[in-house]
């Protein structure tokens, strides 16, 4: 039988009780108190680490995804306290900064861009095929009730089959809800209506990741296309 894996109060030879330490345990450390201590704040600046990034990307179109021209790093949306008196100024930058545009500006520009390449879903025959499909099982149910017929062993098979071809048929208009796929272009407006999360993955579906190569212009005036290199996938 495995053994409850050890706290790192335990592994310290320390006793706790609800998080708190209460002194020496009976047992002996695994690691000295120092070393303790220094394994307990390396993982607590992991945890925030890996906590701030996931944030990072829940608010910004581009973070993690968007690449630094000169260093390779992914982009991330940092908040840059500007000039006493003027609003906070949020932009994409790498951790040294090689490259960055405005968060609104550049967002603005890779938006436009994939409102005009993502499509709406044409999920008209997949839906079809999948309504025909819960008839087709509502029908079966409301037959055994009325005449009884078919044992009940034999519509169990029966519907279990039909479930595997409902999920099969759900999977496709799933599917058909993805970017790429039919009638006319997504508008602007219906692009921004999208949830953060849908939009970071039209544009993993639509294009290789932007590229940004540092700007032309200084300071936060306006915004020139030249350096963003954003390219729809060619297959």
């Amino acid at each position: 039988m495995d053994q409850p894996h050890a706290t790192m109060d335990e592994v310290a030879g320390l006793r706790t009780h609800r998080g708190a330490v209460h002194g020496e345990a009976a047992w002996p450390a695994i690691l000295d108190r120092n070393e303790w201590e220094r394994l307990g704040a390396l993982l607590r600046k992991r945890g925030a680490t890996s906590a701030a990034r996931a944030t990072n990307t829940r608010k910004y179109l581009l973070s993690g995804w968007a690449l630094c021209g000169v260093c390779g790093q992914t982009l991330k949306g940092q908040r840059h306290s500007p000039r006493r008196g003027q609003p906070d100024l949020y932009r994409y930058t790498c951790t040294g900064r090689h490259a960055g545009r405005v968060v609104a500006h550049l967002d603005d520009y890779v938006s436009g861009a994939a409102a005009g390449r993502a499509r709406r879903a044409d999920a008209a025959g997949p839906m079809a095929a999948l309504d025909a499909l819960l008839a087709r099982r509502t029908a079966l149910l409301a037959e055994f009730a009325d005449d009884g017929v078919l044992t009940p062993a034999e519509l169990r098979g029966m519907v279990q089959a039909l479930d595997v071809q409902v999920a099969t048929a759900q999977k496709a208009v799933d599917a058909a809800a993805t970017a790429g796929q039919v009638p006319g272009p997504v508008t602007r407006d219906e692009w921004d209506a999208l949830p953060l999360s849908r939009k970071r993955a039209i544009l993993a579906a639509l294009f290789e990741p932007l590229v940004l190569h540092p700007s032309l212009l200084r300071g936060n005036k306006g915004f020139n296309p030249i350096g963003v290199v954003l390219q729809p996938h060619t297959s």
